[in-house]
């Protein structure tokens, strides 16, 4: 699961989870969308869609919720993420 905030990006595994745990900055996140949304596969993934509608969900909360009002980081990532969503393909596995 995501955990956003202003400051950085960290991303919480499960103790049996090899992916990394250090924390992301907006461009990092920004960045790794992008090489995710490039790849056929990612994009007919429900790992990926789950992830990106995830993490648009906290950041319309943070909005929501002022904690990031006005946030370039935070419109940055919303902007990658609608157009990583919009590039979906139907979904074959998860």
């Amino acid at each position: 699961m995501l955990i956003l905030n202003k400051k950085n990006i960290a991303h919480n595994t499960t103790p049996n989870s090899s992916s990394n745990t250090s924390p992301k900055t907006a461009l990092q996140l920004q960045t790794q969308i992008q090489t995710a949304i490039d790849t056929v596969k990612c994009r007919k993934c429900g790992c990926m869609k789950e992830t990106l509608l995830t993490i648009q969900g906290q950041l319309m909360d943070a909005s929501v919720s002022g904690k990031s009002e006005g946030n370039h980081d935070t419109t940055m990532i919303l902007r990658e993420v609608d157009q990583a969503l919009g590039l979906m393909a139907p979904i074959e596995y998860t």
